[in-house]
């Protein structure tokens, strides 16, 4: 898989995992501290930040929810790159939607 390719599958599997929250935690993005967004930190991440802990979540039932978990996509890529880029999506995508609720 290209750099390009990788891309798009993280970029992808971000929105859909956002779009997930959204149903089961609306608002979600205003209750995550990008300063302290760490993705690959189990209180840190996306998840241990809404509810605690990447353990205490209902997606940790679901492996295939990979905007949650970058090692699920590990075989794509380097996990350092892998998790950089859900980083910065996951950064773009809750500073879009802060933005666009102004």
């Amino acid at each position: 898989m290209d750099s390009q390719q990788l891309h798009d599958v993280v970029k992808n599997s971000v929105f859909d995992a956002a779009a997930a929250l959204d149903i089961t935690f609306p608002t979600w993005e205003n209750n995550v501290d990008l300063n302290e967004l760490n993705i690959r930190c189990i209180k840190r991440c996306i998840l241990g930040q809404l509810y605690g802990s990447w353990g205490k979540t209902p997606y940790r039932r679901f492996p295939h929810m990979s905007g949650f978990n970058a090692d699920s996509v590990g075989q794509l890529g380097a996990r350092y790159e892998i998790t950089d880029l859900y980083h910065q999506f996951w950064k773009k995508e809750i500073n879009h939607r802060i933005r666009n609720a102004k």
